[in-house]
């Protein structure tokens, strides 16, 4: 019974070891991936209607000319920078050309009194800006309903090209622009292509597979070791044995 415990123990948990360890090693080889096409697309110049015609708009740097919307703009909530809590304002930008782009400024701060909304810097006029493209990858997760309000600026938990079109009535790109850090439009730089490094997959692979490793080894172990038994109670039961035949000798005689 003592080596059946330790076979199914072993049996139930060594996969899932090794599952883990086998999910962090592909998350480590996708985010090379995503790191080898940010190099590759980072080179060469492309337009807004080059993107167009991509199936995989991220990445790409764009310089466009034209005018901020600054009356109507959205301010994707609870997003942190240094431990703070804040927005990244994603303000509608018209080239000269007519197409509509929402651009990621950057990160501000959110006020301590939270019924109350970060005033945003204007800019104002026809200006050149510069960035890369950038689309979520999937839907965000959220716990309940994103209820918008109907004044502006609205404030969004989650980023959707198709409904922030319909707010804005205008067509918009379904990709967004981040600015480069260094315009003058830009806000506080609060943007990473990955959310976390490829090292840090690979070490928590290595963490899995280390942990199955030795989970195998104590299997092995535990199951070549011999059960231990109570010799301890054997002997008592034994000498009481002894101990009730000399009682009944004693009675007879």
């Amino acid at each position: 019974m003592y080596r059946i415990r330790i076979v199914i123990f072993v049996t139930v948990l060594l996969p899932i070891l090794v599952g883990l360890g086998i999910w962090q090693y592909s998350r480590y080889q996708d985010k090379l991936a995503i790191e080898d096409e940010y190099q590759a697309r980072r080179t060469g110049s492309f337009t807004v209607q080059d993107l167009q015609t991509l199936d995989d708009p991220r990445f790409y740097p764009l310089s466009l000319s034209g005018q901020f919307n600054n009356n109507q703009y959205f301010l994707l909530d609870n997003k942190t920078y240094q431990g703070r809590v804040g927005f990244h304002v994603l303000m509608p930008f018209t080239t000269r050309s007519g197409e509509t782009i929402l651009v990621d400024r950057g990160w501000i701060a959110g006020l301590p009194d939270r019924s109350r909304l970060p005033e945003v810097s204007s800019v104002e006029g026809f200006v050149s800006i510069s960035g890369q493209s950038w689309q979520p990858a999937g839907e965000a997760f959220l716990l309940e309903e994103d209820k918008w309000q109907n004044e502006w600026p609205k404030v969004i938990q989650a980023l959707d090209a198709e409904r922030m079109q319909v707010a804005l009535n205008t067509k918009i790109q379904p990709w967004f622009l981040v600015l480069d850090s260094d315009q003058p439009s830009s806000l506080q730089k609060n943007y990473s292509i990955i959310n976390m490094p490829p090292s840090k997959h690979l070490g928590y692979s290595i963490q899995w597979f280390a942990m199955a490793f030795a989970l195998l080894l104590l299997g092995v172990w535990a199951y070549r070791k011999e059960p231990h038994t109570n010799n301890n109670g054997a002997n008592n039961t034994s000498h009481n044995n002894n101990n009730n035949e000399h009682s009944q000798q004693e009675k007879r005689l």
